[in-house]
């Protein structure tokens, strides 16, 4: 399944790095939890990266409470911006490629097409700073680099939109869901897929990319289209009203962008993997989530 004798993920808990889990059964991978390292203790992560002597670096770990990152600035920066820096350097030191995943977060938002990865990046809030400080740290201090922009990550693990919207659709009877943001849904089984069928396919295609489900939907159409397929799926829903509202009737800590779909044009002119429709990708999360 892949040219590299000794993976090394971190985020070990993580909806992605369980993805990943799910599909790379058979490889030589090797899953590392905070308990294992914590990526806020910098000064640990060479030491410990060049004692596992990896041949891949992936990087599933990161803060990804976005408004919490308002407030618990060094936990996140350590995190998102420092940890990825100090990962890149090992895998530099190693000689060996290194893969990280950043965020449509490290935009503004206000184009009305999907950004492609020449835009310049404009981030609203500290958790899109600090996903961006990452990147060019990765860019700056590793050659041989893959950086995945991906968007609105879900699963049916962990915690993400799709389960919060399982859980408050048993509770409530009424919800307002935010209908002017827009973006694409992204199951994390569809990226370790991808990974999957990449991993073979770099031959020196290094570099920043842009990877989501295809499609588009605002977080209201994500969640009238989860109620939807949990009634298909037999699940018992309280909720019979979904209302649409606008961003400011919702106010959080942290400003989100309107627009954060991402073209994968390039991606896909490089690499030979499809992604599905988010709308597919959510029917086999449900399928997942049924067998649990």
């Amino acid at each position: 399944m892949s040219p590299f004798t000794k993976i090394l993920v971190f985020g070990k808990n993580g909806q992605l790095a369980r993805s990943i889990a799910e599909v790379f059964k058979n490889s030589n991978i090797h899953f590392v939890s905070q308990q294992d390292l914590d990526l806020r203790l910098s000064v640990a992560i060479v030491p410990f990266v060049t004692a596992q002597n990896p041949t891949l670096v992936i990087n599933a770990a990161a803060y990804t409470q976005v408004d919490l990152a308002e407030t618990q600035k060094s936990e996140a920066e350590s995190v998102n911006a420092l940890a990825p820096k100090m990962l890149a350097m090992a895998c530099e030191s190693l000689k060996i490629p290194f893969i990280h995943f950043s965020t449509d977060y490290v935009f503004d938002g206000a184009k009305t097409v999907p950004y492609v990865e020449t835009d310049s990046p404009g981030p609203l809030n500290f958790y899109g700073e600090t996903k961006l400080r990452g990147e060019q740290a990765v860019q700056q201090h590793c050659e041989k680099h893959l950086i995945f922009r991906v968007s609105w990550l879900y699963s049916e693990h962990g915690k993400n939109f799709f389960l919060t919207m399982l859980k408050l659709g048993t509770e409530r009877q009424q919800l307002k869901i935010v209908n002017d943001q827009v973006g694409a849904p992204t199951y994390t089984l569809e990226i370790a897929k991808m990974l999957a069928q990449t991993l073979p396919e770099i031959n020196n295609n290094w570099g920043l990319f842009h990877f989501a489900n295809q499609g588009s939907a605002t977080w209201y159409e994500f969640a009238k289209e989860i109620f939807a397929q949990a009634r298909q799926n037999g699940l018992p829903l309280r909720v019979d009203t979904v209302e649409p509202i606008a961003t400011s009737q919702y106010p959080t800590p942290a400003t989100r962008p309107a627009n954060s779909r991402l073209n994968i044009s390039k991606f896909e002119s490089t690499f030979s993997y499809r992604p599905a429709m988010w709308s597919d990708a959510l029917s086999s999360c449900f399928s997942a989530y049924m067998r649990r």
